[in-house]
Parts: C-alpha cells; sequence; structure tokens
C-alpha cells in the first residue's frame, strides 16, 4: 500500500544563508530551496560519509554544505546529514516556544536504512511521524523514502514525556558506562517541552548503558510498535507491509 510522504520541513538557514553571501558580498550563487535539496539527493546523500572524511571536495562535503547553508538555523546538530536526509527539522534550541512539545529520536544505524522517530502533541492529538530513507547507516545517508503518520490523543505524548521527566531528562548528560562501540546504532534524542529543550546522544540504547539510557531505548522500541513497525531482523527496522 502506497503511504503519502508528509514533509515536515523548518530550514531558516536555506534563506539565511543566501543573505549572509549577500552581506559578504561573496560571488557564490544565492540557491532556492529547491536547488539545495536537489544538489543533496544528487551530489551527498549517496556519496559516502555524505562527503566527509575526505570522501568529497566544496559542497559535496556535508561539513562544508550544512557551513554554508544550515548553521544559521542555530540547531546544535545542523552538520547532521540524517536530518536533511530524512527531510526533518532543524530545532533552533534558542528560540523554543512554550507551547511547542515534541520528541525525536534519529538514528544512524551500521549496514541498515537510517531512520526517525517523532511524536508531537498539537490540538489536544498525538502526532507520531516514522520516517526511512534508501542509505545504509555507518556510510551514507540516502534520502527519504518512507513516511507515515498516525494520530491519537494527547494521552500518548503525556505519557511519554512522563517517562523522560521521571528520569530528569533535562540533567542527563554523558552516559559514561556506554559510550560507543563498533556496527551499532547511534540514536540522537530530542525533547521540547514547556520551553525547554534537552539533546542527547546514545550509542545502542536498547543494548547498552545505564537505567536511564535504556529507558530511552524502550520508549523508542515502543514507539515503533505503536506506529505499524516491526524488527524484521535483527535491529533491522522495515515497514509492516
Amino acid at each position: 500500500m502506497k503511504r503519502p510522504i508528509y514533509i515536515f520541513i523548518i530550514i531558516i538557514g536555506l534563506i539565511s544563508a543566501c543573505t549572509e553571501s549577500k552581506q559578504n558580498n561573496s560571488k557564490e550563487k544565492c540557491w532556492s530551496k529547491q536547488e539545495i535539496l536537489n544538489y543533496f539527493q544528487d551530489s551527498i546523500a549517496y556519496r559516502m560519509y555524505n562527503g566527509r572524511y575526505g570522501e568529497g571536495k566544496g559542497l559535496n562535503d556535508f561539513t562544508v554544505f550544512s557551513d554554508s547553508f544550515l548553521k544559521y538555523t542555530k540547531s546544535k546538530n545542523y552538520n547532521d546529514p540524517m536530518i536533511f536526509a530524512l527531510e526533518e527539522e532543524y530545532i533552533d534550541s534558542s528560540n523554543i516556544s512554550p507551547s511547542f512539545n515534541w520528541f525525536r529520536i534519529v538514528t544512524n544505524p551500521t549496514f541498515i536504512k537510517p531512520y526517525s522517530i517523532t511524536l508531537v502533541k498539537k490540538n489536544n492529538k498525538s502526532y507520531l511521524t516514522t520516517k526511512q530513507t534508501d542509505g545504509t547507516g555507518g556510510y551514507f545517508s540516502g534520502y527519504l523514502t518512507k513516511s507515515l503518520t498516525l494520530v491519537s490523543s494527547d494521552s500518548l505524548f503525556n505519557q511519554i514525556a512522563n517517562q523522560l521527566d521521571s528520569i530528569n531528562i533535562w540533567e542527563i548528560n554523558v552516559d559514561t558506562t556506554c559510550l560507543s562501540g563498533t556496527d551499532g546504532d547511534q540514536w540522537t534524542i530530542e525533547f521540547i517541552k514547556d520551553g525547554k529543550y534537552c539533546f542527547l546522544s546514545r550509542w545502542e540504547p536498547l543494548n547498552c548503558g545505564d537505567s536511564n539510557t535504556k529507558l530511552i531505548g524502550k520508549i523508542g522500541l515502543s514507539l515503533l510498535e505503536k506506529s505499524g513497525w516491526f524488527e524484521k531482523r535483527h535491529k533491522s527496522i522495515e515497514y509492516n507491509e
């Protein structure tokens, strides 16, 4: 069954980069949003390491690309290609609306397709969106191919928010019990509630880390199950066709 792709992009940097270029009297072309998206898909999305670590020169390196077009979003992770590839929002952590309630996990899973889970509370409802690219985690991001949004009561967001509040996620920093490893899943976790913003990075949160990290891992897995996705093979997340 075909599923429509719901696009949730807020990339202030696309416009700001153009403005900054003009202010600096740069000869660089002022690109439209569509031109920037097309360039990413054509020159970066399927390049090894998204052009980083010497695999691409100039704008073919996502680090250069993000510095040129995304830095002005003031996002803590504006240099993460997975967010761009998944057509997700870059969050300006310095300008959070008190009415914005939001939770997101973006994954970079080695050897399999990257995916994201986003939960938003709006108008007394919870919007659970799962997305997937056609990339290979650990190597290149690919680009968005699948997206599914389910709507339920706001009790779902409230339940997740209460679990995160129970571990005081706002005060959690690095989990020194499990910093990194090889051939695993790297998760970027972001949470917004009551005008506060939390940003965490975890490696293999389902299998490695302290009790707080593993709770976050369980929350992510529970949201995947609610969304209709399933664990087809070891850590291989696919749509339930």
